[in-house]
């Protein structure tokens, strides 16, 4: 992580801290600071499943569910967009409620954060690859 100061003509205007990856529980934003994370996570588990318009990048509702809740805990995501709070929410084992008023949203994060079992997951991958085989070329 590294702090610096953007200075203006007379003082220091706002400092930008420019963050790699995952934020440290202990790091605390103080007023008037920016940061720049630059993810490690964007297609990780399955944040990678659409390229919504205004995606969150997972580093910051992870570091904010982790350091603002306990494992149980019930989290509210008002617009929940592509889901990744919905997501972060259940690999820190939490709860979480998702809200959005785009039916996509919705979907989308019906789909990222819907449990799958491995039995049906790998009947279905087992029936795709023999329909493949089945298939002549031109």
């Amino acid at each position: 992580m590294r702090r610096s100061i953007k200075k203006g003509m007379q003082q220091p205007l706002l400092s930008t801290v420019t963050i790699q990856g995952d934020l440290d529980l202990h790091f605390d934003i103080r007023p008037g600071e920016r940061i720049l994370i630059i993810s490690n996570a964007q297609s990780y588990l399955t944040h990678g499943f659409h390229r919504y318009p205004t995606k969150f990048f997972p580093e910051l509702p992870r570091w904010a569910i982790q350091k603002y809740t306990k494992v149980g805990d019930w989290v509210l995501d008002p617009m929940a967009g592509s889901g990744t709070v919905n997501v972060e929410c259940i690999v820190s084992k939490r709860n979480s409620i998702a809200i959005d008023v785009d039916p996509f949203a919705r979907l989308l994060t019906r789909v990222k954060t819907t449990p799958l079992r491995e039995d049906v997951l790998a009947d279905t991958f087992n029936w795709l690859l023999a329909q493949l085989a089945n298939c002549v070329p031109p």
